[in-house]
């Protein structure tokens, strides 16, 4: 008579039963490092969200896990895992792992582990603010300043005001309100671009197009008539720098949709473009800086150029 075979279990990869309730001595002692780390499962979607890790795979991967699973549950907890716990034999990479995400504030290993330890909001606090720090880091890297030129329509007949390339900023000095336009050069052929707007400690995304047929990159771009557009500013004075990004290849569709929203762009959506152009080799992408001043109308300065 036969006899009914039972289906045996899949294999169970071995970092599954790496849980550290039951750690050797030695792996005690390595544990002693963090033990709980409070939110763990929150912190480590930080660093997903962030942009520091593409997904939940590339995040196990830097722990030398093959189950993005297996590093969920050390935040979840569960039947053979302990809540807010690593496992033993992966705390030596732990702050690796979350020194990426602070990479351009050169925190030391002393000062990455107490991060780690931190309460959910003020950790959530250093990665926004490490976003920003990206930001600034490949702005500062492979920003190209005194190339845009800034145009303005005068109050007479409405003809155009040309602000040309300075090297010292602020470029232009313009009233609040005073329409403006910013255009570039560029050797790249790629309309795969965006245009950001920085004011204090906000920032916000500008339109910008590329002309083919002359290389220039303009913001705000063209009209439905395809005249060149004019932008105002209307609610902060004071300086404000206008970055615009380019690269060669198409920039992800999830981070365009983001950069535009009507909304001031979150850190996250920051870190996510810091990320992208960091990646990108210098012939592959180009970023140009523009400051302008904005003052209250009828002011008028020696910075603002001659007709």
């Amino acid at each position: 008579m036969a006899r009914v075979r039972t289906s045996l279990p899949s294999p169970v990869p071995d970092d599954i039963w790496d849980t550290g309730l039951a750690p050797s001595p030695s792996a005690s002692v390595r544990m002693s490092e963090f033990g709980e780390i409070p939110s763990l499962y929150q912190k480590l979607r930080l660093l997903i969200d962030h942009g520091h890790y593409g997904d939940w795979t590339a995040l196990a991967a830097a722990f030398g896990v093959n189950s993005p699973s297996t590093v969920q549950a050390w935040g979840h907890g569960g039947a053979r895992q302990k809540k807010d716990w690593v496992p033993a034999a992966h705390q030596s990479k732990l702050v690796d792992v979350f020194a990426k995400a602070f990479a351009e504030r050169h925190y030391s290993a002393q000062r990455i582990r107490e991060v780690i330890l931190l309460p959910i909001s003020d950790f959530e606090a250093e990665v926004k603010g490490a976003s920003f720090a990206r930001l600034e880091e490949v702005i500062a890297t492979a920003g190209r300043t005194g190339v845009c030129e800034v145009f303005t329509r005068s109050s007479r007949l409405g003809m155009v005001r040309r602000h040309g390339a300075r090297q010292h900023e602020p470029q232009c000095t313009i009233p609040m309100g005073a329409p403006f336009r910013i255009e570039v050069s560029t050797p790249i052929e790629s309309g795969h671009a965006c245009a950001l707007q920085h004011a204090g400690a906000l920032w916000g995304s500008v339109d910008v197009s590329f002309d083919r047929s002359s290389h220039r990159l303009h913001v705000p771009g063209f009209t439905d008539h395809g005249t060149l557009d004019f932008v105002e500013e209307n609610d902060h004075p004071g300086p404000h720098r206008f970055v615009i990004l380019q690269s060669r290849t198409a920039l992800p569709a999830g981070l365009l949709a983001n950069l535009h929203q009507d909304s001031v762009l979150d850190p996250r959506t920051l870190g996510e473009l810091a990320a992208v152009f960091a990646a990108l080799k210098d012939e592959h992408r180009r970023i140009y800086v523009v400051e302008i001043a904005f003052t209250a109308p009828g002011r008028r300065t020696a910075s603002e150029g001659t007709t």
